[in-house]
């Protein structure tokens, strides 16, 4: 077969601009990243642990956060293993990045960014000169660092008809490219994004489907073959022992595998994968809903390698999004975090070997009890902890109600430690139910008190006792469309005032008017604790029960949609602030000011909402345990990861610190504007980052929830028969006051 080599031919100049040849200096790899712990280290324990000789799987883990999402096309075939767009090896991670070069012209190349600490390289390939003539189809890499990329037509009517395979060496430098005429490829050429390499560099590129092709390169790009696999359809190509690659099908009757270039009878395969992955020297890797294996076609030899639910592993194997193999370990890249534009794109990496389970002491188990079962973040939350911790292992208990979490406590039989997050906890903390961490902060070496942000102090302090922890938070507040109040003058009277006659809120009546008026920490103007009085047959809660009479019950807008709120369906809207972005707006210059807060006493509130919290119970024989978890969600190295995973504030003020001022404007995000021609994107300035601080600062912590607070039970029933018709007012007044009264004299 003819092949048009690109050494020096004019096809390179137009085609490819390269990096120079000289040798890059690369900083050496740091031991650790974001102080996560490895396998490796000696508290993973180097002790026997008993006499018998058994291996187990345990895996490293690194979360690595991009300034630039990656992102592949997604293939509607599940089994397919493509890597279009980025891969990795054992060392890096390799993505196709776009860029403007000095004289204004585009260019597309390769950035990468080495897994263990996070070093970047921009620009460690330079192609693709004038990027709307040529695309990048397909990107992979072999063990030793070198980077194969194969290049096709762009997508207008100006492109070249052209094809290229090009190899790089670990600094970049162009090693050969070789181009090839459409007819070259049987014009399948825009259908080949899909490819395996081997170990001495050859490189298989196939098309997936009945009669799938598989085109067979040399070391230096030569097209040797081409190959027809005698299978129901093609499924893939892998790489296994020896450099032995694989054609595979796997969903029909039967899973086999055929060699290239081997045999012409294909091998059955004892286990049905739903991926099939190229292991070399661990053999063929096949993935299955419980387990990770390795098969040997050529004497049908298969073993389990490891259960994804293994102690030391704890992945969902099936949200592998690349799988690298060098020989002694395996590596793996995982998209756990729920990924939102206004962060950064943080991307799992597990690093899994086999070694001596003696070297792996056995965990002691800490229960944790929650309601909210199959909650991304508490689950995230256990996760992270369990594969770092060495000593003790998180079990979650999932109770069907907040009342059976109070009842296990006051019987002495809860979980060691609890999320109080849907309990209304300050009964149970006066009772002694939750253990004083006073004395776990001053001993700890993760954290300190001192550190924690003041409102989320206040926050987890009950009657004066710091009994719970809060990992992260977020800005609940309230919106005012046309800015006639501040925060200042943001009063409960102001806010009754301006629902009567006109459309204030998405869904308007007289019982949602008084929750507002109600505050944040509900009913507590009326009520107070500490001599265990209430006040609610004063004038005030009068006047507010014949305000809130007026305003008109409506069925309102429909709820959730921002732009219901812009077109003047109603004056106030409820918002979360997760981020320095949520404090400016695309679309309306003066949105900052517009923040007011929910109606206060003494003018706007806004409140610090906690996703949960954790408290540890009292009578737990697992104390140290529970604290260790504690002490982790609250250390360094997770809370500068925290608002990657829940998109809110890291409650150390340290991290929070750095949360604000490390500003991400996600790649695209002008994009709008050109396109559009809409308003200028407004960007937060310093004065955007201290009004959010300011906002934090003087938050609120809402101490009950719906139906959890007998406060809110008694108000909530007699004042819903008042503005039925079916109460007169200071019946009703009356009727609350005495009912309040006897349930603080209980108390």
């Amino acid at each position: 077969m003819k092949i048009k080599r690109m050494y020096h031919s004019i096809a390179l100049v137009l085609l490819l601009t390269v990096t120079s040849c000289g040798f890059r200096e690369i900083p050496e790899p740091a031991s650790e990243y974001n102080g996560a712990k490895e396998a490796s280290d000696p508290s993973y324990g180097e002790a026997a642990y008993g006499t018998e000789n058994k291996t187990t799987a345990a895996a490293v883990f690194r979360y690595l956060p991009l300034d630039e999402p990656v992102d592949k096309v997604q293939s509607d075939l599940l089994l397919i293993n493509s890597t279009l767009d980025y891969t990795i090896n054992g060392e890096w991670l390799y993505y196709v990045a776009a860029g403007i070069d000095a004289d204004g012209g585009n260019y597309t190349g390769v950035s990468r960014k080495r897994i263990s600490d996070g070093y970047q390289e921009d620009d460690y390939i330079i192609g693709a000169k004038d990027a709307k003539y040529v695309r990048e189809q397909l990107i992979f890499a072999d063990i030793a660092g070198n980077c194969y990329i194969f290049w096709g037509p762009g997508n207008t009517d100006e492109a070249e008809d052209l094809y290229a395979l090009s190899k790089y060496g670990t600094d970049g430098e162009l090693l050969w490219s070789a181009d090839y005429a459409p007819e070259e490829l049987l014009d399948l050429g825009r259908s080949l994004e899909l490819g395996a390499v081997t170990e001495d560099g050859r490189v298989f590129l196939y098309n997936y489907g009945e009669g799938g092709h598989v085109f067979a390169f040399g070391q230096d790009g030569v097209l040797e073959e081409i190959y027809y696999p005698e299978l129901e359809r093609l499924e893939g190509v892998a790489v296994g022992r020896e450099g032995r690659a694989y054609g595979y099908c796997v969903t029909g009757e039967t899973p086999l595998f055929l060699e290239l270039g081997g045999a012409k009878e294909a091998y059955a395969c004892p286990v049905r994968p739903l991926a099939v992955y190229s292991g070399y020297e661990c053999g063929i890797c096949l993935r299955t809903w419980e387990d990770m294996w390795s098969y040997e076609p050529d004497t049908g030899e298969a073993e389990v390698l490891w259960s994804w639910d293994d102690d030391r592993v704890q992945l969902d194997g099936n949200r592998i999004d690349c799988f690298f193999c060098d020989g002694e370990s395996w590596q793996m890249m995982f998209k756990e975090q729920k990924y939102k534009g206004d962060v950064r794109q943080l991307l799992t990496f597990a690093t899994i070997s086999v070694g001596d389970s003696r070297k792996y002491p056995e965990r002691q188990p800490v229960t944790l009890a929650t309601k909210t079962k199959g909650d991304y973040y508490l689950d995230i939350l256990v996760t992270l902890y369990n594969r770092r911790n060495t000593e003790y292992r998180i079990e979650t208990i999932y109770e069907p109600s907040a009342k059976s979490m109070e009842m296990k406590l006051v019987q002495g039989k809860a979980a060691d430690i609890i999320d109080i997050s849907l309990l209304y906890a300050d009964n149970l903390a006066e009772a002694g139910a939750f253990e004083e961490l006073t004395e776990y902060y001053a001993a700890s070496e993760e954290t300190s008190w001192e550190d924690i942000l003041e409102p989320v102090r206040n926050a987890c302090t009950i009657k004066g006792k710091n009994v719970f922890v809060i990992p992260s938070f977020r800005i609940r507040t309230m919106i005012e469309k046309e800015a006639w109040f501040t925060a200042g003058n943001w009063t409960v009277w102001n806010f009754l005032g301006m629902g009567q006659g006109q459309q204030a809120l998405p869904q308007q009546e007289p019982m949602r008017a008084l929750q507002y008026c109600m505050g944040i920490r509900y009913g507590e103007h009326f009520v107070d604790y500490e001599k265990k009085e209430s006040f609610f047959d004063n004038g005030e809660f009068r006047r507010i029960l014949e305000e809130c009479s007026k305003w008109d019950s409506t069925e309102g807008v429909s709820q959730g949609y921002f732009a219901d709120f812009l077109s003047g369906d109603h004056i106030l809207e409820e918002k979360n602030l997760a981020t320095v972005w949520d404090v400016v707006s695309d679309t309306d210059p003066e949105y900052s000011a517009k923040i007011v807060g929910y109606p206060g006493w003494n003018g706007g509130e806004h409140e610090l909402y906690a996703y949960v919290a954790f408290a540890i119970n009292s009578a737990s024989e697992q104390k140290e345990g529970a604290w260790s978890f504690l002490e982790y969600l609250l250390s360094e190295e997770l809370q500068e990861m925290m608002g990657y995973w829940y998109g809110g504030f890291p409650s150390r003020e340290d991290s929070f610190e750095a949360h604000l001022t490390d500003l991400y404007i996600r790649p695209g995000r002008l994009k709008p504007v050109f396109h559009t021609g809409g308003p200028e994107l407004v960007i937060p300035d310093n004065e955007d980052i201290a009004l959010l601080r300011e906002i934090v600062y003087s938050s609120v912590f809402k101490n009950w929830v719906q139906g959890n607070n007998p406060l809110w039970d008694i108000v909530n029933e007699e004042a819903g028969m008042y503005f039925a018709g079916d109460s007169p007012l200071e019946e009703t007044v009356q009727k609350i006051q005495n009912r309040v009264q006897i349930y603080l004299d209980e108390l």
